[in-house]
């Protein structure tokens, strides 16, 4: 018998085999060779994670004050808290359902061990708990609970309150980590979830549907009624046995066919069968960015970002009329629209670092492989300008400013951004950490930096000597001209990648 096998089997007559489990986890966490090799990166890592627990810990102290005088002066602070709460709830679990990682890979070493299942199943749903998402809320929470709601409330109702917050933090870390398993077996009922929580969010921005007085309801009637305060333990515990269930079924080896056939679900990309060598290239960007963490977050990005327009355009004075603030709902258009063209287009050809040399020794058409880039971005920027079109309710101004800049964007941004490209020189390891800043330099800034200087060099020009509309729709004709002539801008372009492709070649070697 093996001696992982007999320490389980000695440790399962001591104990629970979870606990057994939990304790192979943390010796094989410190035996790793990366354990010490990166220390300094753990220490600092580890010291700026403190210094923002730090700082939400001060922000849960003061939040009472600052919700009494400076937000709702008169109200009931605990009322305010509540709701948007409703708030924090969707944006969590959007979050969630981005970043949270799926615990279920460290389960496969254990399969062919001595271990049953159920503790398998048990132990990787504890360590998925062991996650920011779920520390850092109950600093901000925890010093409110004691200076803003015992002070006002009865001990068992406050006591009830904070229960139904773990409730909702526990419901939050299982539903994500259930969907994130169910997508490879069920991805049409993963698009159903999202896409409800979309509607809701955009029944509240239309206000059709009052979320905020719904939420402070619900979480109200914690404090009056605290028996209530079980519902949001018992979903948080039936979705713990739903994980557990699903766990324990597909925790065999020949489970991963349905991985591999919701793979192959997700990858047959018909519709771009009809648009010959281009829509080849375009699915294999599409495969590429599918099966790699670092990269499939391109794809998520953007769609967060259309809802970076809330933060500014409920606001009157976006939308005064002056010189700085039609420039600024510019800037916020750009990013709204063309995220993707960016985060995209300044790592190319990084994405593709690690064969960049096969690239240059196939024969391979350019200027078709540069189409095919151009295409796949329009591909994500179309959608994104559809979405952008609900912040008309915000007024028509908003409406032309971001059609503007998505014309601009598709004919000038795409290629300007392109052409920056050709300067990377950083290889772009795909399997680095989600959160890895490796292959990111300085050159993402400046490229950025570079956009918005010459949108400013374009518009401020334009927009004194002929006035807002003539500036803007000049932009809106480059963004047209740019599109219909793309054939001889990507030309210039293939003529540019023959002149650095050797020094690109060179750096990612190195790098």
């Amino acid at each position: 018998m093996c001696g992982q096998c007999t320490n389980a089997t000695i440790w399962s007559k001591k104990g629970s085999m979870t606990g057994w489990l939990v304790h192979h986890n943390l010796k094989s966490i410190r035996r790793s060779p990366d354990f010490h090799r990166k220390a300094a990166t753990n220490i600092f890592f580890g010291l700026m994670a403190s210094i923002i627990a730090l700082e939400l810990l001060l922000a849960g102290f003061f939040l009472h004050r600052i919700l009494s005088e400076d937000v709702s002066p008169g109200k009931d602070t605990v009322e305010v808290f509540n709701s948007v709460l409703i708030y924090y709830a969707v944006f969590d679990l959007l979050v969630r359902l981005i970043f949270q990682k799926r615990r279920s890979v460290v389960a496969r070493k254990y399969v062919l061990l001595r271990v049953s299942r159920s503790s398998i199943a048990h132990f990787v749903l504890l360590k998925t708990l062991l996650t920011l998402f779920n520390i850092w809320p109950l600093l901000i929470v925890l010093p409110f609970f004691f200076n803003g709601v015992v002070p006002i409330h009865s001990g068992l109702g406050s006591f009830a309150w904070f229960l139904s917050i773990l409730g909702l933090i526990l419901s939050n870390t299982y539903f994500a980590n259930y969907v994130k398993l169910r997508f490879f077996t069920n991805p049409i009922r993963t698009l159903i979830a999202v896409s409800a929580v979309a509607g809701l969010a955009l029944l509240e921005v239309l206000n059709l549907v009052s979320l905020s007085a719904a939420s402070t309801t619900f979480f109200g009637a914690f404090l009056q009624f605290p028996l209530l305060a079980c519902l949001p333990l018992l979903a948080g515990g039936a979705l713990y046995w739903i994980n557990h269930r699903f766990l324990v079924r597909n925790l065999y080896q020949e489970d991963t066919l349905a991985i591999a056939s919701a793979r192959k679900f997700r990858e047959q990309f018909i519709f771009l069968r009809g648009f010959g060598e281009i829509g080849s290239l375009i699915s294999l960007d599409l495969k590429l960015m599918l099966r790699n963490k670092r990269a499939r977050i391109s794809l998520w990005m953007p769609g967060l970002f259309v809802f970076y327009g809330l933060m500014f355009y409920p606001q009157q004075r976006y939308t005064s009329g002056d010189a700085v603030m039609d420039f600024f709902l510019m800037f916020v258009g750009t990013f709204i629209t063309g995220f993707y063209i960016m985060s995209y287009g300044l790592t190319t050809f990084c994405y593709e670092s690690k064969h960049f040399g096969l690239i240059l020794t196939k024969r391979v058409d350019m200027l078709t492989y540069l189409k095919a880039k151009y295409y796949f971005m329009l591909m994500f920027t179309f959608p994104l300008y559809l979405l952008s079109l609900g912040y008309v309710y915000f007024g028509n101004r908003i409406f032309v400013v971001n059609s503007v800049m998505f014309l601009f964007n598709i004919g000038v941004t795409s290629f300007f951004i392109l052409f920056l490209s050709t300067y990377n020189r950083m290889k772009f390891d795909l399997d680095a950490g989600l959160m890895s800043m490796q292959g990111k330099g300085s050159n993402q800034l400046v490229a950025v930096f570079l956009l918005m200087l010459l949108l400013l060099m374009l518009y401020l020009p334009l927009r004194l000597l002929a006035g807002t509309d003539v500036a803007l729709g000049t932009m809106g004709l480059l963004g047209i001209g740019g599109f219909f002539f793309h054939n001889r801008l990507l030309g210039i372009l293939v003529k540019q990648f023959f002149r650095k492709k050797y020094v690109m070649a060179e750096g990612f070697r190195q790098t």
